[in-house]
């Protein structure tokens, strides 16, 4: 058997050690190591104690914090602000509101490219995306202005329910509708009594 590793052990800091041990030295749970472990590509148990002595994620006490490698360094969204001098709610705002049509965000490496060009520049000036929405082509603010809500709300719902401008706002209409019909409801049954 030589040279081969024990079933269920795992090499780190120079002993055998389980993947429960690991997670006990990395101040989380067993299924927070594996998730983490399979969202990092998979790197050596090592590399991941490595990097949580590092600093490079939190634990279960501190709240995690997703790791990017960013030229061959893993850094938070507060790092990567940091070296950008810019607010990490802007990055993460920026992501979010540019979501793939298959619900995907936009990398930190094109977030770090908007943001070094953002500083360059001044300001960038993104024209604003221009969706079909009833016949009629209007931008997300033009859509919540038209329904009387935030752009917030829109962009949750096109997000969460993997869908197009137009059928978040047919949504929200619905939604609106069977509003308006519970409150009417409820004005016929108080004037009967209820």
């Amino acid at each position: 058997m030589g040279g081969k590793r024990p079933p269920g052990k795992y090499p780190v800091d120079g002993k055998m050690l389980t993947v429960a041990e690991i997670a006990e030295l990395m101040n989380t749970t067993v299924h927070g190591v594996r998730v983490r472990r399979s969202r990092l590509g998979k790197p050596s148990y090592q590399t991941m104690v490595d990097m949580y002595r590092a600093g490079q994620f939190g634990s279960k006490h501190t709240g995690y914090r997703k790791p990017h490698l960013i030229d061959g360094r893993w850094m938070s969204v507060q790092e990567v602000a940091e070296e950008l001098g810019v607010n990490a709610r802007s990055i993460t705002t920026w992501r979010c509101q540019r979501r793939r049509p298959d619900g995907t965000k936009p990398t930190m490496e094109e977030a770090i490219e908007h943001f070094k060009a953002y500083n360059a520049s001044g300001r960038v000036h993104v024209k604003p995306k221009v969706h079909r929405v009833k016949g009629k082509d209007m931008t997300v603010k033009e859509a919540a202005e038209m329904l009387g809500c935030t752009t917030v709300a829109l962009y949750s719902g096109m997000s969460y329910h993997q869908e197009s401008l137009d059928a978040a706002v047919k949504r929200h209409e619905a939604w609106e509708e069977k509003q308006k019909q519970r409150q009417a409801e409820k004005e016929i049954m108080k004037i009967l009594g209820y």
